[in-house]
């Protein structure tokens, strides 16, 4: 994973994105996002990958309750998804 301010992306965003690595954004040393090209998920770190479900969990409920879905409900949903994935549909 690389480490890349946010003024260093804007200035080589082609040649970051052909290297194809995960790349950790950052503004004034802070993580404010990540890219990841496909099929390099398993190179992101532990704890990146921690706060990155945290994050996404998080706004899945927010928008569930934005929206009246309750948690049960949204659990049912993933459930059904978990299952038409292992049925490869």
């Amino acid at each position: 994973m690389r480490r890349v301010g946010i003024r260093d992306l804007k200035n080589r965003t082609t040649q970051l994105l052909h290297e194809e690595k995960v790349l950790l954004i950052q503004r004034h040393g802070r993580d404010v996002g990540v890219y990841v090209p496909l099929g390099e998920i398993e190179n992101i770190p532990l704890e990146v990958r921690l706060k990155l479900f945290q994050q996404v969990t998080d706004e899945i409920a927010r928008q569930g309750r934005r929206r009246g879905i309750s948690e049960q409900a949204l659990v049912r949903k993933f459930e059904a998804l978990k299952v038409r994935k292992r049925r490869g549909s």
